[in-house]
């Protein structure tokens, strides 16, 4: 399933990201959309897996200046069925 995860940091960032891993898609049915940071259920709820991806993907490794901090995100699916 796509994802489309938005960052705040000075700007907007949004990034869609394709799960794969039925596992996870499943839970993120079940515990909703993201958003806030607010809305993720400690440090090992299964849609950070989901945002670290994203990161990834926005970041390829290389931040910069001033992209470091996050103030806000959100996680919906891109193509509600």
């Amino acid at each position: 399933m796509k994802y489309r995860v938005t960052y705040t940091f000075q700007h907007e960032v949004s990034v869609i990201v394709d799960i794969r891993d039925k596992k996870l898609n499943n839970e993120f049915a079940k515990l909703g959309e993201v958003h806030s940071d607010e809305d993720f259920k400690g440090a090992s709820d299964p849609r950070w897996k989901i945002e670290e991806k994203a990161y990834e993907e926005y970041s390829g490794g290389n931040c910069e200046e001033g992209d470091t901090t996050i103030i806000d995100r959100s996680i919906e699916l891109k193509d509600p069925l």
